[in-house]
């Protein structure tokens, strides 16, 4: 799945979807972030809540991006936060 632009709340839904959607396909889902603008927190949570769906069948969720991107910041910061799992996230 190849996200761009804004996730935030306006699009909230439609990322919720989507992520279902995929995880309802297989055991790991891959994510390329790296053409998004703004990673909000909605969006995080988001894709946290896939993570998890994602681990209950034995998968993974594998989050890629540039270093110098919108996701990359968050990402750090959750890092950094120490968020359960976040190095799983990236691939």
């Amino acid at each position: 799945m190849t996200l761009r632009g804004d996730l935030d709340q306006l699009n909230r839904d439609l990322l919720r979807g989507e992520l279902e959607a995929l995880v309802g396909w297989g055991t790991s889902v891959l994510v390329e972030l790296g053409e998004v603008t703004t990673l909000a927190a909605c969006a995080v949570s988001e894709l946290l809540r896939a993570r998890d769906r994602v681990e209950c069948v034995g998968g993974a969720l594998v989050l890629c991006c540039g270093s110098a991107t919108a996701a990359a910041a968050v990402l750090n910061t959750l890092r950094i936060a120490a968020v359960r799992s976040v190095d799983d996230l990236e691939g």
